[in-house]
């Protein structure tokens, strides 16, 4: 008699991810949009492995386990003399072989490059693994490995992986300038959940909105800047910047009692993805003040509720922004130009409607699962 045929028996695709998923930020939220359409697709059984340094090795898994952690070691590439260091290495990765091959997956697909990936690559480099291994740039990760003090070994290595994809044209394009390694671009595109229209906006008053993990990366310093400009010309909009707290949040609430906005900001910490359209959905505008940046997923979702933008050029926001045409662009780090752009969209609703529409449709069309 045939055993009839599980989910358990699909082919696996296993995607690898730097840190919890439950954190809030873009490389998550992209890796589950994956799973998403996999799971919509009924071919392949998603599953995860979550890099964690304390995870014990060999790993446990239970059958159908969907997430698992695993210690991805890291060869030693400042200490080369440590033979002990290496030799922990290699007995890491033998390990890592045997759960691999007895997970078997069709796929691996490594989220923000680094060298804890060396590893993996390795065995497959040898064939002692036979699953295809996918590396994806999502922004920091890129400029992370290009200013690193080993950038050619971390080239060498990654360009051995068997195909590498980045976010946007832009982190393609930066990979070129490191790489004659093919460079494959799949955008993101926007997952945010627009069904639950029962979720009330988080304050009374209108506001600009502002995303992204609270960091030097993403800006809301010159944000800050910014709106303190502004305010004065616009008492009926507050500030709300929401995100997750990378060692920056202290300053920037700082910041705001220094320029005597803290009364008009508004800082919420580790919303989850669920929960966002709550913030989108009162939203007046959306700022990306970003000085690096891979594919903002916060343009995309903002388009998805028809939200105007003002974003930085830098790294892939331009492109999302179709150069200017779906949203108003300014120079990274210039709060003069940012604050203007903020109050010229605040005193055009004809503009603000135009650019939501604009963007909407670019988002449907371009990124989308169905583009």
């Amino acid at each position: 008699m045939r055993r009839k045929k599980t989910e358990h028996d699909k082919p696996i695709l296993l995607q690898i991810v730097p840190w919890d998923l439950s954190f809030t930020g873009g490389v998550n939220i992209v890796a589950k949009a994956l799973s998403e359409c996999v799971i919509e697709d009924g071919r392949l059984d998603p599953r995860y492995w979550i890099a964690d340094w304390n995870a014990g090795v060999p790993l446990r898994m239970a059958p159908g386990e969907k997430i698992s952690r695993i210690r991805l070691s890291q060869p030693p590439l400042n200490a080369m003399w440590r033979i002990r260091s290496w030799v922990r290495f290699f007995i890491d990765i033998i390990k890592m072989s045997f759960l691999i091959r007895k997970l078997s997956p069709k796929c691996i697909v490594a989220h923000y490059a680094s060298s804890h990936y060396f590893g993996i690559i390795f065995l497959r480099k040898m064939r002692i693994i036979r699953s295809p291994i996918w590396v994806v740039f999502h922004g920091t990760d890129l400029k992370s490995i290009a200013e690193s003090g080993a950038a050619e070994l971390h080239v060498k290595w990654l360009s051995c992986a068997d195909g590498i994809v980045a976010v946007s044209g832009f982190l393609a394009s930066e990979w070129r300038k490191l790489s004659s390694k093919e460079c494959e671009v799949i955008y993101n595109f926007g997952a945010v959940d627009r069904s639950n229209k029962t979720l009330s906006c988080p304050i009374s008053k209108k506001y600009i909105l502002n995303v992204g993990t609270f960091s030097e990366v993403k800006g809301q310093d010159v944000l800050l800047d910014a709106f303190g400009r502004i305010a004065g010309l616009c008492s009926d909009h507050d500030l709300v910047l929401v995100g997750r707290d990378d060692g920056k949040l202290s300053e920037l609430r700082k910041q705001a009692e220094v320029l005597g906005i803290s009364e008009r900001v508004f800082f919420f910490t580790d919303v989850s993805h669920d929960q966002m359209s709550r913030f989108y959905v009162g939203a007046t505008l959306v700022v990306i003040s970003s000085r690096r940046e891979g594919h903002p997923l916060v343009a995309l979702e903002a388009g998805l509720f028809g939200k105007p933008v003002v974003g930085t050029t830098a790294g892939g926001v331009p492109e999302t922004l179709d150069n200017g045409c779906a949203g108003l662009l300014v120079a990274p780090e210039d709060a003069t130009s940012l604050a203007s752009a903020m109050l010229r969209l605040l005193d055009d609703e004809a503009l603000r409607a135009t650019l939501g529409v604009r963007l909407k449709a670019l988002v449907e069309t371009k990124f989308s699962k169905r583009a």
